[in-house]
Formats: C-alpha cells, structure tokens, sequence
C-alpha cells in the first residue's frame, strides 16, 4: 500500500501530538509522585499563641507551613494539642480533638509557605495556666496536621 505525502504528514502530526500529551501527563503525575515522597519535609511551626476567654475559652495558634515539595499541599489540622511546656497528658491545656481551622483548609503552593490559623477548646478551669504559658514562652503546640498532595493524604506531625 502507497502512502500520499499527505496521510504520511497527518500520521506523522497524530504521533508528535499523542508524545505531548503522554508526555504532558508523565510530567503531572511524576512530579506529584516526588512531590508525595518529599511530604515529610513539609514543616509545621506555632508562631502566635492567643488566648480568647469568656463563656467558651479557646486559645488560637498561629502557624506557618513551609512547603518544599514540587507540587501544592493541602493542609488543615487532625489532631492538634497545646500544652504547657512538655507533651504529656498532665500538662494539656486545650481539649484534645477540639482542633479546628476556622478559615478551612489551606493550600500551600509548591516552595511556597502560608499562615494556618488553628483554634482549640479550653476547659474554663485552664484559662489561668494556659495564659501563664502563653505569657512565659512555655506553650507549646503538638499533633497531627492531614496533608493531601493530588489524590493522595497522610499525617505530617507538628
């Protein structure tokens, strides 16, 4: 069988289309694949602690999430405690599982960073000590933060 010019330049012009495009999702899913095996570089670090008392006392914690993986994180808080100086169960001062971010999840840009802003429940008899270590530099924030990259999630710890 005889090809014309003709169906040789559109066959030739399917394939170069048929590379990019392979080539194109090779891209997207490898660099969300190396993105995936870099989420432990991911850091999570309290930079503001508020106190916010009356009827229901909460302490709100500002953090920063540095991102230095090859593609945008989402991030939002999954198991977020603060305590007063060490981590063990005598020193908490926020009501476990209380975590939440009030402005939703947040997505961090591939080399990129951004502001969480976590808020956890006080019991009103901590008001006093969780002031104390706020005031002394003694807070002190722990726990997991969700972190999904594509269609994939894990736990980063704080």
């Amino acid at each position: 069988m005889v090809r014309s010019p003709r169906s040789q330049q559109l066959l030739l012009a399917g394939f170069a289309v048929l590379i990019a495009v392979s080539a194109a999702a090779f891209v997207a899913t490898a660099s969300a694949q190396l993105a995936w095996h870099e989420r432990d570089a991911i850091g999570i670090d309290a930079t503001e602690y508020r106190l916010d008392g009356g009827d229901n006392p909460t302490v709100t914690v500002t953090m920063t999430v540095s991102n230095p993986t090859t593609a945008a994180v989402t991030v939002r808080p999954s198991a977020v405690i603060v305590y007063d100086g060490r981590v063990s169960e005598a020193t908490e001062l926020t009501v476990p599982r209380t975590a939440r971010a009030p402005n939703g999840d947040r997505t961090v840009p591939a080399g990129g960073t951004a502001t969480v802003t976590v808020v956890a429940d006080i019991e009103s008899g901590m008001v006093d000590r969780t002031a104390a270590a706020i005031e002394s530099g003694d807070a002190l924030v722990s726990g997991t933060f969700s972190v999904t990259i594509g269609e994939r999630s894990a736990s980063v710890d704080v």
